[in-house]
């Protein structure tokens, strides 16, 4: 985005970035990947990334995260992504990865290092992140981010009671998916 005029940028200004980008990390992408004129090139296991400045708005978000998986439609690419919430309820991208491969355990343990290595405030007693009960993300929070709590997302909860319990309407009284909807009701432990 161009900061002035808040547009974006065109197709020779994309080129001259990009290209101004290479030269200034072209250290890093040689280190990192080796040099092109090399017939043994390094393995590129993926793409982490985090925005300018979430640096400064993490610290202001509230203490809730929330951390998913989309598969991409081309090859056996996997995005992991991680939203916090600011006080006007409104969502802020905190961190990103581009996975070549599926979701699994290692891949969530590289994500959260990247995180905590950027955001080290985010290891917390007070802080929760709320996932879809994958194994490798449930590990790989325990092992990088011990300190806070780990809550499963009510929609993924709500298709898994429905996939196991059948149900879907939720109208049968004490059914499963009855007593999770009514569960979910609740505004208090009294309630």
């Amino acid at each position: 985005m161009k900061s002035a005029t808040n547009s974006t940028l065109d197709r020779d200004e994309r080129r001259l970035f990009w290209s101004n980008w290479k030269k200034d990390n072209y250290a890093l992408l040689v280190n990192q990947l080796g040099y092109k004129s090399q017939e043994c090139t390094r393995f590129l296991h993926g793409v982490f990334f985090t925005p300018s400045f979430s640096q400064k708005t993490v610290p202001e978000l509230q203490t809730l995260f929330t951390a998913d998986v989309c598969h991409l439609n081309f090859g056996k690419y996997t995005m992991c992504t991680c939203y916090g919430i600011t006080a006007n309820a409104n969502i802020s991208p905190v961190g990103f990865a581009i996975i070549f491969g599926n979701e699994n355990g290692a891949s969530w343990k590289e994500f959260w290092c990247l995180f905590v290595q950027t955001h080290p405030s985010i290891n917390r007693t007070d802080v929760t992140i709320v996932t879809d009960q994958d194994k490798g993300s449930m590990g790989a929070i325990d092992k990088i981010l011990p300190a806070v709590g780990h809550f499963f997302c009510a929609w993924h909860r709500r298709k898994n009671i429905i996939k196991q319990c059948g149900g879907s309407s939720g109208r049968i009284p004490y059914s499963a998916l009855w007593v999770y909807n009514k569960l979910i009701e609740c505004r208090s432990v009294e309630h």
